[in-house]
């Protein structure tokens, strides 16, 4: 007999990182669901016979909200972790959670200690359950991963075992091992479920995608496409580890090495219109933005001869800014016109919230000063006092925030266009009303004018 745990996240790689842990400490199947809403689906399909419930909160398709008000209707007992940035308390839907004794809540960022203590002090086991010793996965010096989910990981450097009895293990791969996925594979013809690697390279994995990543964006001899695309892949698995992981120091150093690759392009080629198509060859809006803006952001701050120090907050910026809003929703500039008004209130209120999120995200690490933060709270404003939250006009805005917000508003306006190719850039830029030519916007059209024109 097994627990049967429903793991619900819109991001895979987050899903896996959670079983790893999870399969580490109790005998479970795993059910796993993208949003609240495949998540009922799973639930009825399988009778609500559900021993453990893991929820992300925001996810397109439907948050953990409506997952919890779903089982709150049905006063369901099933133990249920939230995992989010901010406190069940803060959202509506889950009211009382807390006065539940199974409910139980992890801010992030988390390690993988603070998971495991927690997902074992959910458990508040009826009747109808044999004691939890009885799901234990017995602890040693080693960790168990799903064989199938190993598979990606294939190529770091671990030793991997498989278990034979309580106490004995073997080692069926070396660190070293050149045909680690062939040996894999012969495992899993075998029907072997699980391999097994040490606690320390255990939680070595959970960070190594972004370290590679890290490395990659150092390579002084990849190319200038090759870097676009490592950059591409690097804003994604921020995104992805950020929002539901933290900042942690993994996600600093490969912020740092995404600003000096983007400046070392910038450096190299005359102008971007030549990568334009690459920096934009992105099906989320999120990232797509996030990368044409790191190319706008330094080559205006470059041709208004800004120092190092600024160019680099420029782009932490752009990094960040989106990382607490659902991509489907990120496309909304304004909350006073009819179009933000037509969108469902959960909606809207996640709009209008997403710069507060993500500000208290990069205040989670030390590696961030006031600047960026400024910056982020600030990328709704319009010169025209149009904007939000504060609705402050281009007088009002720092030199930065002007730099910010006009690339963030041209790129925006490239994104719109379905195909890249037909997008004019000298043409979306002379759109912008006068507003844009005055305060501290005035330097940064200026510069933006002039690259355009060089390309």
């Amino acid at each position: 007999m097994k627990l049967r745990v429903l793991i619900t996240d819109d991001q895979e790689e987050i899903r896996d990182i959670v079983i790893m842990v999870v399969e580490s400490i109790f005998d479970c199947d795993f059910i796993e669901a993208s949003n609240a809403k495949e998540a009922i689906e799973c639930l009825k399909s399988n009778d609500y016979k559900i021993d453990f419930i893991i929820c992300d909160y925001n996810m397109p398709g439907g948050n953990g909200g409506v997952l919890y008000q779903h089982l709150t209707e049905l006063e369901s007992q099933i133990p249920y972790l939230h995992l989010s940035s901010e406190k069940p308390e803060d959202y509506p839907e889950y009211k009382g959670f807390n006065e539940k004794d199974n409910n139980n809540s992890l801010l992030k960022p988390f390690t993988v200690d603070d998971l495991e203590n927690t997902v074992k002090n959910c458990f508040c086991f009826d009747s109808d359950h044999k004691d939890l010793k009885d799901f234990l996965v017995p602890q040693s010096e080693y960790s168990r991963i799903n064989i199938q989910r190993f598979k990606r990981y294939i190529d770091k450097e671990v030793d991997v075992f498989i278990k034979l009895s309580d106490n004995k293990y073997i080692k069926i791969i070396n660190s070293d091992d050149q045909n680690g996925f062939e040996v894999l594979s012969k495992y899993i013809k075998r029907d072997v479920s699980h391999v097994y690697v040490t606690n320390s390279d255990y939680e070595k994995l959970v960070n190594s995608t972004l370290a590679e990543l890290s490395k990659g964006l150092s390579d002084t001899k990849l190319s200038s496409d090759e870097k676009i695309v490592l950059q591409s892949r690097s804003l994604e698995e921020i995104q992805a580890c950020v929002e539901r992981l933290g900042v942690s120091e993994e996600v600093v150093e490969l912020a740092d090495n995404i600003s000096t690759s983007v400046v070392e392009v910038v450096g190299k080629e005359k102008g971007i219109a030549a990568h334009l198509k690459k920096l934009v060859n992105n099906k989320s809006y999120v990232f797509g933005l996030s990368h044409l803006m790191n190319y706008f952001c330094v080559s205006v701050a470059k041709e208004m001869d800004l120092s190092d120090s600024n160019i680099d907050k420029l782009v932490k910026a752009s990094i960040f800014c989106n990382i607490a809003i659902r991509d489907d929703l990120a496309h909304y500039q304004y909350i006073d016109n009819e179009s933000y008004y037509a969108l469902e209130l959960d909606e809207r209120n996640h709009i209008k919230g997403h710069i507060n999120k993500a500000v208290k995200i990069i205040e989670m690490s030390k590696s961030f000063v006031g600047e960026e933060k400024s910056i982020i709270e600030c990328h709704h404003e319009k010169p025209d006092g149009s904007g939000f939250p504060r609705k402050l006009v281009a007088s009002q805005l720092s030199v930065l925030s002007g730099i910010f917000n006009i690339c963030h508003d041209f790129c925006h306006a490239v994104l719109l266009h379905n195909d890249i190719n037909e997008a004019d850039p000298q043409k979306i830029l002379s759109e912008f009303n006068d507003s844009y030519q005055e305060g501290s916007y005035a330097k940064p059209y200026k510069a933006l004018a002039s690259i355009l024109k060089v390309n």
